[in-house]
């Protein structure tokens, strides 16, 4: 993501600012420097959740939120400002709408995460494309991309290659697996021990009794805590019994949500 907004801006405004030779109005340096501040904050924040640092994450999650607001004003403003220095007729009115729009999809999708910062599978995805959706001004300014229509589908591949890459990793780093548990399951507080143990470790899906006598559960996230949870239900609570296990590995949907007791 940070190298597709280094190549993007790298003719008209990293380069010459690497060489000495820029020479840009204050109104853009402070634009360059608010988005690109965004961009480490975002992936400081997803190197911490991707390590576990989440008291971290949280503390700096409440400075993003004011950020994020800084940033739509600042995006905003520049497009206004800009737009307003331009004769009427055409530019003017594109630069405007353009800038406009950036900042409508951004806020849209950077409120939604905010609603939704309890629950991390959304919320992380939210981010995600939120922070996407600022890159199209990068890529806009590749010269290599012919245009369009020709360079269409050049110019869509490199704009949302970080998110075919994020969902790319989503699909290899899930694991979801479907088990039913025979033995004494019912009755003794199975279903509520594999909850519990389920939300420890962050996954989604469900358990519930069956008719004959068993257990059946679903569970999705990292292999890893998937692998842990069959571990701790094959040991179940106090007053069970796990005689047998029969589970089988299914595709993972990257369902979203809270591990569920289906009664």
């Amino acid at each position: 993501m940070g190298l597709i907004a280094v190549v993007g801006f790298w003719p008209t405004y990293f380069g010459p600012l690497v060489t000495g030779t820029i020479a840009q109005p204050l109104l853009i340096h402070i634009h360059a420097t608010v988005f690109t501040g965004w961009l480490v904050l975002f992936l400081t924040q997803a190197i911490l959740a991707a390590t576990k640092h989440v008291t971290w994450h949280l503390r700096l999650g409440k400075i993003g939120i004011g950020y994020g607001a800084l940033l739509v004003v600042v995006g905003l403003s520049t497009g206004v400002m800009r737009s307003s220095r331009l004769p009427l007729g055409g530019e003017a009115e594109d630069l405007l709408f353009a800038a406009t729009a950036d900042m409508v999809v951004f806020s849209s999708f950077f409120t939604a995460a905010i609603v939704y910062r309890r629950k991390p599978q959304v919320h992380k995805r939210l981010m995600m494309v939120a922070a996407n959706m600022l890159l199209i001004a990068a890529v806009a300014r590749m010269t290599f991309i012919p245009p369009p229509p020709g360079g269409l589908p050049l110019f869509l591949t490199i704009w949302f290659l970080p998110l075919i890459a994020a969902m790319a990793y989503d699909w290899w780093s899930q694991r979801r697996i479907h088990a039913v548990v025979s033995g004494k399951v019912q009755g003794v507080g199975f279903r509520a021990f594999t909850q519990e143990e389920a939300e420890k470790l962050k996954l989604t899906g469900y358990v519930r009794n069956l008719k004959d006598g068993r257990v059946e559960l679903v569970a999705e996230g990292r292999p890893d805590d998937v692998s842990t949870l069959l571990t701790k239900i094959k040991q179940g609570p106090p007053g069970a019994r796990v005689d047998k296990i029969d589970s089988k590995e299914e595709a993972p949907t990257g369902e979203s949500g809270d591990f569920k007791v289906d009664r």
